[in-house]
C-alpha cells in the first residue's frame, strides 16, 4: 500500500509540474495572469527539477519539504 500511496504522489507532483507548465506557457503566449502553483522559492518542487536528482537527493526532498508542501496547498 505504502508504494502504491508514494506512485500516487510522484504522479500528483508531475500532474501540477505539467499544469503550471502550461500556465506558464500561456502567460508568455497571452500576457494572462495566473496564480502559480510554486512559489519562487519552492521550485526545486516541481517533478521536473527533482526527478532529476539522484535517488538519495530526491528522497530527501520528496520526504522533507514536497509532502510539506502538498499538505500546505491542500489547506487553502
Amino acid at each position: 500500500m505504502t508504494v502504491i500511496e508514494q506512485i500516487t504522489y510522484l504522479l500528483f507532483a508531475r500532474m501540477l509540474d505539467m499544469h503550471e507548465s502550461k500556465d506558464e506557457q500561456r502567460k508568455m503566449l497571452t500576457g494572462r495572469d495566473f496564480t502559480p502553483r510554486f512559489a519562487s522559492h519552492e521550485k526545486d518542487y516541481r517533478f521536473s527539477h527533482f526527478s532529476n536528482l539522484s535517488a538519495d537527493e530526491m528522497m530527501e526532498l520528496v520526504r522533507g519539504e514536497l509532502f510539506r508542501h502538498f499538505r500546505i496547498l491542500s489547506n487553502q
